[in-house]
Parts: structure tokens; sequence; C-alpha cells
């Protein structure tokens, strides 16, 4: 009996789910207008995208800006009316657009400048760092199971020995 569903046992303890990473940058911005202390926003992409490259609105996951001035979130779901731009392949300075639906919901960074706005929030600042977020690798939530299982077949094994 027992080698009839070990096969199996060990099939579905390493079985692992398909990791849902996305690549996520962090953005933190000098307010100069509208807001005071720093801004921060997080842009989160498809795994897909390829880091230093172009992207569009079809690569967006969801946004997310606060400030003194208020929070902002867009998830994605159509939220995105246009989008455009690169992202540096670790960190820096680029030209990104964001557009999401409504008007006046936009938020851009440039050379030598970043602007929010979104409902009553109207900020812009000249510095500002983006950064990739490091990615996370996850353990598989099966892997414990599987230890206990050889663990489990190492105790039957070394009984019988």
């Amino acid at each position: 009996m027992l080698r009839a569903i070990l096969p199996l046992a060990l099939a579905v303890a390493f079985a692992a789910p398909a990791a849902q990473a996305t690549v996520i940058y962090d953005f933190i911005g000098q307010c100069e207008v509208g807001c005071t202390g720093d801004a921060t926003a997080t842009i989160e992409l498809l795994d897909s995208y390829v880091p230093g490259s172009a992207f569009t609105e079809a690569d967006l996951v969801s946004f997310s800006y606060a400030s003194s001035s208020g929070v902002f979130n867009a998830p994605a779901d159509g939220a995105f009316d246009t989008a455009s731009g690169s992202l540096p392949a670790s960190s820096g300075v680029t030209n990104l657009n964001i557009d999401i639906v409504g008007s006046l919901n936009i938020f851009g960074l440039a050379a030598a400048q970043w602007t929010s706005l979104f409902g009553g929030i109207d900020d812009s600042g000249v510095e500002y760092t983006l950064s990739l977020r490091e990615a996370e690798i996850p353990v598989p939530a099966s892997l414990p199971l599987a230890l206990g299982g050889l663990a489990l077949l190492y105790g039957v094994f070394r009984r019988r020995a």
C-alpha cells in the first residue's frame, strides 16, 4: 500500500504553486510645491516586464502615491488610460508618464522634476529617486509539507530495517 501512495505523495509534496512575482519600483520625491517633506509612490508591473526597457499601460499592475497632501491608489483593471516611458534597470532618473482614468489624474517623471495631479492633490518637486525593489524569492508553501513527508518516510523505512 505504501508503495502505491508513495509516488503520489511525493508528487503532491513537491508540486509548488507558481510564484506570482511582480516588478516593483519605489519613488521618493522631495516636495517643493503642494506638499511638504517627501512624497512616495509605488509602481507595480507585470513579472514579464524587463527592467530598463520601455513600458505601456498593459505592463502596469497597480500604482499608489502618498504625500502630506493625500493618498491615491489605482489598481489595474482598466484604470490606466495611458502609460509610457522607460524605467531604469536598477535606479536613476527617467522619463515616465502614467495617466489614470479620469481628468487630471497624472503622475509624471522627467530628468529634472516630478509631478502628481490626483483629485485634490497637486504636488511637484525637483529631486527624486526611483529604484527597483529587490525581488523576494518566495519559499514554496509545500516545502514544509515535503520535509515533513520525507521525515515520515525516513522513520518508516528505518523502523523496517
